[in-house]
């Protein structure tokens, strides 16, 4: 059974500070989206993980599991993760076992791309976009604002088709420029530290 990763933002919940329209029943739709989709993806022979870039999202998981029992009957079991991670490599680890990728947050995209994983990006900021599109997969890109359950299933499924038949690629000159953009930031972040140290 194939393992999807599903990457949850709080885009519409009222603790998200960038949208001014936020509303309770915006974000029960996007839930109950994320919901029906996850449903789709275990009926049709995946097992799911939800997995988060950003410490704090996690409660998103919660409601989202909530809706899946109430509206599908469905409850947790082997094809449903719930991954937490308390260091970088354990972030990496979790993206190394997942054969597709549903994110909306941009390290999560770009560490996906970055271990060289096909992604269906729902995107909530322009800097999703472009992220995508210098991978050259804007096709692989729903707005969070405005995605359906059907845009999912579809663009999933062609993806899904893509990486079977062998065509899926990435642009390999991009993925050795943002390796090496990544590594020069962490050099920055930690050599100061450990050198202190």
């Amino acid at each position: 059974m194939p393992l999807v990763g599903i990457n949850p933002l709080p885009y519409f919940h009222s603790s998200w500070p960038v949208v001014d329209d936020s509303t309770q029943g915006k974000y029960n739709e996007y839930v109950r989206l994320l919901s029906d989709f996850t449903a789709w993806l275990i009926r049709n022979g995946y097992r799911v993980a939800f997995f988060h870039s950003q410490i704090g999202d996690e409660f998103l998981d919660d409601d989202i599991l909530l809706q899946l029992r109430s509206n599908h009957g469905i409850t947790t079991d082997e094809r449903i993760i719930r991954f937490t991670a308390n260091t970088f490599q354990e972030f990496i680890r979790q993206i190394q076992q997942m054969d597709f990728i549903v994110a909306s947050r941009f390290h999560a995209v770009l560490f996906s791309y970055l271990a060289k994983k096909p992604v269906l990006g729902v995107s909530y900021h322009k800097k999703v976009d472009d992220l995508m599109e210098a991978f050259g997969q804007s096709r692989y890109t729903l707005q969070i604002a405005d995605a359906q359950l059907g845009d999912l299933t579809s663009r999933f499924a062609e993806l899904e088709k893509c990486v079977t038949e062998g065509e899926w690629k990435i642009d390999e000159k991009m993925l050795l420029s943002y390796r090496q953009m990544v590594k020069n930031q962490y050099d920055r972040v930690f050599a100061p530290a450990l050198s202190a140290g």
